[in-house]
């Protein structure tokens, strides 16, 4: 006769794996660090806009080693104005919050702009093209990733 007693360990030793995962995700998982979270609020809102978020992202780290790279802040916000318009509104009021780019225009507006600062921050600005993000009709969604070492 054919035992068909693997089904109950196999339960359970999925609920186990579960309850583990389940525990050290948030245990174990980091968010961005003081300066990156405080330099995102920082950023100048675009004119135009019709939302504005900032989000943290979470990165799991496994026992928290020492070289986890620390997540990023997100700012999304969404407009009717062209990316032209956004690039340029960015190239030019930055400056006037202590940060750089070295980015050009040379044939076509770039399809990313980064700015940096001096106190070993990134800020990386692109249209975001997410599979799932709902755009309203007219609307178009940007997005910040701000990372401070």
């Amino acid at each position: 006769m054919k035992d068909n007693g693997f089904i109950l360990p196999f339960v359970v030793l999925c609920l186990v794996i579960g309850m583990i995962i389940f525990y050290l995700i948030p245990k174990d998982s980091i968010t961005p660090n003081d300066k990156t979270q405080k330099t995102a609020r920082l950023i100048p809102r675009y004119l135009n806009t019709e939302s504005w978020s900032v989000t943290d992202d979470k990165t799991f780290c496994v026992l928290n080693i020492a070289d986890c790279t620390s997540p990023s802040s997100k700012i999304k916000f969404s407009t009717a104005d062209s990316w032209s318009s956004i690039y340029r509104f960015y190239r030019n009021n930055m400056k006037d919050y202590d940060w750089q780019t070295k980015s050009t225009v040379i044939t076509s507006v770039p399809t990313t702009i980064i700015f940096t600062n001096g106190s070993n921050c990134q800020a990386v600005l692109k249209e975001s093209t997410g599979l799932f993000d709902k755009q309203q009709e007219n609307l178009k969604d940007y997005l910040f990733s701000i990372t401070c070492r």
